[in-house]
């Protein structure tokens, strides 16, 4: 949670501008999980106002700290996906 309120803003303009979601929108992830790479990649899905999922990324190095909050380590997938699709 802690990773995901320190990119939640850049989360939600990333979301505006890949699904078109409302400007209000406020994102919170409904799934999470992590993968151990360069630092911690984490996985979260997302629920969006048309009922389907955005699957977002952020890479989260704890050793850097002077990489938190930049736009780059946030990756938001273009695809929507239903909570039991095989894709995700």
């Amino acid at each position: 949670k802690n990773c995901f309120s320190l990119y939640k803003v850049i989360i939600a303009k990333k979301l505006q501008a890949t699904h078109k979601v409302p400007a209000t929108f406020k994102p919170k992830p409904d799934k999470v999980s992590t993968q151990l790479v360069a630092g911690l990649l984490y996985h979260y899905l997302i629920k969006l106002p048309s009922k389907q999922y955005a699957y977002v990324t952020v890479l989260d190095r704890q050793w850097k700290k002077e990489q938190y909050g930049q736009a780059e380590h946030v990756t938001v997938r273009p695809q929507l996906y239903a909570l039991n699709d095989k894709n995700i």
